[in-house]
């Protein structure tokens, strides 16, 4: 670069580092970023964080963690100042690919401003300083063609990319085969050998001490398997859930977020690079594409769709770049026109995505609001049903609390004693925290959006049934010939559950018990098991309690049936649980 041009880059990075401050999140949102917390706090793969571990991320946020006392914002800090060096890095790539200055600054500024790239800098997620690391790797490994200290430098770069995130390796396969190949022609082994070693073994040491981390390697290993399992069933090509491979491909590569105009333009911008390229005969647009393209083809294949917004960080910068080369030809490589041109376009990203950023970092997030409301107004102690999507959340922020996890809201029993529900559904009856679904809904995982807490419906006992026995949440009842429950009719149309047991005692005496709910006989059952569990839909009543009852036509005494056992009452079942929730 020319003294000028070099100005120009660093006025332009400063300015662009300073943006990157509006969108520090003022609270955690996703589960990942819980695992990432906890594992600043206590490493141990496996629990936390997930599996590979990503031990140079949370390395250094433990390092910015001796300063600052919140794991979140360790973890922040670290991802903050690796999205201040996302343009330095990606312009810096584009000049070593052969790009024109012009179209270096233009691609780096637009990418920047790419609304994922904006949003996830603010997080405390490892994509982004993974994919910064990598991308700077690739300059230092393409400018090894020249210079075999660069290539030494490009691959310990490149290993520090992969402790970060493993995936990161891939970014940096095909400059690291042009770096190690050109050294090679020009007889420069020991320059290779040292990078490989370099490399190899920042990685390897890296995730050796993952695993020496953990509760023991043995621990870590199936920690690994177990998520690569997870990986190959659920998120991969091969997941019989996953959409088709096309469609995938459409959504990772052409709409890795929901700003579809401006994606549009993009897409056009750079499909005219590559036709440009292919006509001119130039070599750089071609050698941006395949740089990228490994990446590309992995989050294709491999990585959970629904993600996409955070995946996609990785490969990126080839649409920015190509974009950019595109656009310098459409404006026949006039310069006033062409720097206008990319004003406009990054300009029209950096708008829509404003409003995403400005949420983000100007409200907590739904789960944190939701379960600072917990905080402040139940008392310790209370039981707190949480939904299974807010499982970390709760347990990092609730401890004080009796936290029961459930998947599906029929899960949650009806309870004599109060206790609360947080799960991700609006609550009329207590309080809802939302974010609206624009911008960053767009952007971020489609999750924890919606956010409420509300007082669980409670069941009172009536006629029939004897005191509540057990402890903790494994308690039950026992009924006599029979027993009357009521409890709120708040629901219109309910899905009604029942769980009960019944000894050999009463089995023996083939006994039938009846369900009637409001008066009508719902069913006649004649178990066979000691344990039954058995449902139905019913319609509430439109005021008042809705009534249940039971009634067995066999009972048993423990004290007939054991001889010296004082228990002498009649027990018709034993209830397990009574589930009552909205069916749709």
């Amino acid at each position: 670069m020319t003294t000028r041009q070099t100005r120009i880059f660093v006025v332009i990075a400063v300015l662009i580092a300073l943006t990157r401050l509006a969108a520090i999140a003022h609270s955690f949102f996703d589960w990942d970023e819980v695992l990432f917390m906890r594992g600043v706090l206590d490493y141990n793969v496996g629990l936390s964080p997930h599996p590979p571990g990503y031990p140079l991320f949370v390395l250094a946020a433990k390092g910015v963690h001796l300063l600052v006392a919140s794991e979140f914002r360790s973890l922040q800090t670290a991802v903050t100042a690796g999205a201040m060096l996302v343009f330095p890095a990606v312009a810096w790539l584009a000049l070593e690919l052969g790009l024109p200055f012009a179209v270096a600054i233009s691609g780096a500024a637009l990418f920047a401003f790419l609304p994922n790239v904006w949003v996830y800098g603010g997080t405390a997620l490892s994509d982004l300083p993974g994919a910064v690391a990598a991308i700077a790797a690739s300059g230092l490994l393409l400018r090894g063609r020249r210079h075999p200290r660069a290539l030494v430098a490009g691959a310990a770069l490149l290993g520090i990319a992969g402790g970060i995130r493993p995936a990161s390796l891939l970014m940096g396969a095909v400059p690291a085969v042009f770096g190690a190949t050109a050294q090679l022609r020009a007889r420069r082994f020991a320059a290779v050998a040292t990078a490989i070693a370099i490399g190899g073994v920042i990685v390897f040491a890296s995730y050796l001490g993952a695993a020496l981390g953990s509760t023991s390697v043995a621990d870590y290993l199936d920690a690994l398997r177990g998520q690569s399992q997870w990986v190959r069933d659920v998120d991969s090509f091969q997941s019989a859930t996953r959409p088709p491979l096309y469609e995938v491909a459409w959504t990772f590569l052409a709409r890795p977020f929901g700003q579809w105009q401006q994606m549009t333009a993009l897409l056009g911008l750079a499909l005219l690079s590559l036709i440009v390229a292919a006509t001119q005969r130039r070599t750089p647009p071609w050698l941006t594409l395949i740089t990228f393209l490994p990446i590309a083809i992995f989050s294709w294949l491999m990585l959970d769709v629904s993600t996409r917004g955070r995946y996609s960080i990785a490969y990126l910068p080839m649409h920015a770049l190509l974009a950019a080369d595109g656009l310098a030809a459409l404006t026949l490589y006039r310069p006033r026109l062409f720097a206008g041109a990319s004003t406009v376009l990054i300009a029209a990203f950096a708008a829509w995505t404003w409003p995403a950023v400005r949420l983000q970092a100007g409200s907590d997030s739904p789960p944190v609001a939701a379960m600072q409301w917990v905080g402040a107004h139940l008392p310790p102690s209370s039981v707190v049903y949480v939904q299974d999507a807010f499982r970390p959340h709760g347990f990092w922020q609730l401890q004080d609390y009796d936290l029961r996890i459930f998947k599906h809201p029929a899960e949650v029993p009806l309870l004599e004693e109060k206790s609360w529900v947080m799960d991700g559904e609006p609550a009329p009856s207590g309080v809802t925290f939302q974010w609206p679904h624009d911008q960053l809904w767009r952007v971020l995982r489609q999750r924890n959006f919606t956010v409420s807490v509300r007082e669980s419906e409670q069941i009172r006992y009536l006629d029939g049934w004897y005191g509540r026995e057990g402890r903790d949440t494994d308690t039950f009842r026992w009924m006599g010939r029979s027993g009357e429950i009521t409890f709120p009719g708040s629901v219109k149309r309910g899905r009604l559950t029942i769980a009960f047991h019944l000894p050999p005692a009463i089995l023996r005496a083939a006994p039938t018990i009846e369900v009637s709910f409001n008066g009508v006989v719902l069913d006649r059952l004649r178990p066979t098991e000691e344990e039954t569990t058995r449902a139905w839909v019913v319609l509430s009543r439109g005021a008042g309690d809705n009534e249940l009852r039971l009634t067995t036509t066999a009972t048993f005494s423990p004290a007939r049936e054991q001889p010296g056992n004082p228990d002498q009452r009649e027990l018709g079942l034993l209830l397990r649980a009574v589930f009552w929730a909205a069916e749709q």
